[in-house]
């Protein structure tokens, strides 16, 4: 029989950050782009494009940077954040709006970021208040 392969959040300055970094990338500015291009019917362009490979390489930085430091509960929580404030801009984008919903869409989308990582600090903190506490 095999052996069973664990899978999990990787540890503290593992190697496998860096694919995790590199497939928030992709996966962050691929939702950005058919947002954009697919849903809202933009005529694409390669410099927005590349705004948006550089919007989604600086999210998937800060998720894989912050647990390859150690504070994999704030990577988790900040990832899980973009990530439904991207769903909540395909909701918002996908009704029939005027220009002030587009603009909701984005603060919704900025607003769920920053509490997926607001949640993350406060679950580090618990985590380490619990740590301590054990010792």
């Amino acid at each position: 029989m095999a052996a069973r392969r664990k899978i999990g959040i990787p540890a503290a300055r593992s190697g496998k950050w860096l694919l995790w970094g590199a497939c928030g990338l992709v996966l962050y500015s691929a939702l950005l782009m058919t947002i954009r291009f697919g849903i809202l019917g933009q005529v694409f362009t390669f410099a927005l494009a590349f705004r948006f490979v550089l919007l989604g390489g600086a999210l998937a930085l800060v998720s894989a940077l912050a647990g390859w430091l150690g504070a994999r509960l704030l990577s988790l929580a900040f990832a899980a954040g973009v990530l439904a404030g991207l769903l909540a801009m395909v909701f918002y984008v996908t009704k029939d709006a005027d220009g002030w919903e587009d603009l909701v869409s984005l603060l919704t989308f900025l607003e769920l970021s920053m509490a997926g990582l607001a949640l993350g600090i406060v679950a580090e903190l618990v985590a380490l208040a619990i740590r301590k506490r054990r010792r």
